[in-house]
């Protein structure tokens, strides 16, 4: 079983997984200060058309126009003629970055608890690790009303532990903020914001709650209140004990994560053998 630690500070959360052994198997740093824009959707208007490269740039508001390759046939459909000037909505999927703008896609997704939203799809996508025929066909049952809509939807491994009522709830909140998503393109300005993921500690439940946790430790009241509420309902609940850590010394320090950390960074790399690589 894993364990998380969760380290917040005024400028960044930082957060380990660790198994029994207290290695670090997996980490992730998000600082507060920054803008973030992977998985935002924005109302953009189409700046240049390349149609040998079959690419085209966005202004999405940002410092860069954003690319959007068209080579991609789910592109082609959403997007079948496309024009300078034209208002498209698009979702980034690559961060700006080296004087380049961020990469968008006009194949859009929401990604909820348990499952993901894919307006421009069709059909049910169900992990291969949900085996219970009766579960997967009540899964299919729960999505037919928004599948004739004419979207799909892929349902994540979690699905699999969460009640029915849970499966639906989530359904219909990806489904009304989709057509939320839809009404305010209409009338929001070129450069708009529609939609931003998950906060942080929505995140974590979502995509690190599931993965064979047993106990989530954090440093800071108002991520235990957060975790609480949100790990407050369903199966989960009786599962993953929330802990606040309350010991003078640092969490990470109280678990060995800063030389791991460390080590991840450095330039020599010891062997088992006894020899080095350096980088």
């Amino acid at each position: 079983m894993h364990k998380i630690l969760v380290n917040v500070m005024r400028e960044e959360i930082r957060m380990a997984v660790i198994d029994e052994e207290g290695q670090l198997v997996d980490f992730v740093l998000e600082r507060t200060d920054e803008s973030h824009m992977a998985n935002h959707m924005y109302k953009g208007t189409v700046k240049n058309v390349l149609n040998g490269m079959q690419a085209a740039f966005v202004d999405i508001g940002g410092s860069q126009n954003a690319y959007l390759n068209l080579q991609q046939g789910k592109e082609q459909k959403i997007l079948p003629r496309l024009s300078v000037g034209q208002q498209i909505l698009v979702q980034v999927v690559k961060e700006e970055m080296l004087g380049k703008g961020a990469r968008v896609t006009a194949d859009v997704s929401l990604a909820g608890r348990y499952m993901v939203l894919l307006p421009y799809s069709e059909g049910m996508h169900i992990s291969k690790k949900i085996t219970d025929e009766t579960m997967r066909s009540k899964l299919q049952e729960l999505a037919t009303p928004y599948v004739q809509e004419g979207c799909g939807f892929i349902i994540r491994t979690a699905a699999a532990k969460a009640s029915a009522d849970e499966i639906g709830r989530d359904m219909e909140y990806l489904w009304r903020t989709w057509q939320h998503v839809l009404k305010r393109f209409k009338v929001a300005k070129s450069g708009t914001d529609l939609y931003s993921d998950a906060d942080f500690w929505f995140r974590l439940v979502r995509d690190y709650a599931h993965r064979n946790v047993e106990e989530i430790i954090v440093d800071s009241d108002m991520g235990e209140s957060r975790l609480l509420d949100l790990l407050g309902h369903g199966p989960t609940s009786q599962q993953i004990k929330v802990t606040r850590h309350r010991d003078s010394t640092p969490i990470f320090k109280a678990n060995h994560i800063e030389p791991q950390l460390e080590d991840l960074i450095s330039r020599d790399i010891n062997l088992p053998s006894g020899g080095s690589i350096r980088i």
